[in-house]
C-alpha cells in the first residue's frame, strides 16, 4: 500500500520516498512486530502492528515509527482508518480475542483505544474505510444464507447503526 510518500509492505516493512523513485527502510520499534495496515492522519502516520499483543506505532514523517498504544488482544489481525478526527480499527473476531463478534475500536490519538459494543445482526467485522465523510465498515450477516456483506456505517466512528 502507499499513501503519501510512504510505502507499507504488510509484513516487516516500511520505506518512504519523495519522488517515488529512491525508497529508504523506516526504522521500525525493536522486537518481532509485524505490520498489518497503515493509515495517514493529519500530522502523521499510524500502523497497526502485530506483537505479543495488537501494538500502534505512531510516525510523524514514515521514516522514523515509535510504540504509542496497545489492545490487550493477542495477535489481532485488522484494519485501520481515521476520519473525523478519530482512528477506527476493526477485527474478524476469529483473529482475536475480543469474545463478542461486535466490537470496534476508536481512538483520538491512537494511543489509548476504547472498545465499541454494538448490537447487529453481524459478526467479523474484518473491512474499514472514511470515505465522503463516513466511516463504512463490512462485516458477515449473522444469518449466511447471502453472500452479501453487512454494511455499518458511521459518522464519527463512536455510533454505528
Amino acid at each position: 500500500m502507499v499513501i503519501r510518500g510512504l510505502a507499507a509492505a504488510i509484513g516487516m516493512l516500511v520505506a518512504t520516498a519523495t519522488d517515488a523513485m529512491v525508497w529508504q527502510v523506516a526504522e521500525l520499534p525493536p522486537g518481532d512486530l509485524t505490520i498489518v495496515d497503515v493509515t495517514v492522519g493529519d500530522d502523521g502516520f499510524l500502523a497497526a502492528a502485530l506483537g505479543t499483543d495488537l501494538n500502534f506505532l505512531w510516525s510523524a514523517d514514515g521514516a522514523s515509527w515509535s510504540e504509542v498504544g496497545q489492545i490487550d488482544l493477542g495477535p489481532a489481525m485488522g484494519r485501520l482508518a481515521r476520519g473525523s478526527g478519530v482512528y477506527v480499527f476493526v477485527s474478524p473476531v476469529g483473529s482475536h480475542a475480543c469474545g463478542d463478534p461486535n466490537c470496534i475500536w476508536v481512538s483520538t490519538t491512537g494511543a489509548q483505544w476504547t472498545r465499541l459494543d454494538f448490537d447487529a445482526p453481524v459478526r467479523d467485522v474484518f473491512q474499514i474505510a472514511y470515505w465522503n465523510g463516513r466511516f463504512v465498515a463490512l462485516g458477515r450477516p449473522v444469518e449466511s444464507e447471502g453472500r452479501q456483506p453487512y454494511v455499518l456505517v458511521s459518522e464519527n466512528g463512536f455510533e454505528w447503526h
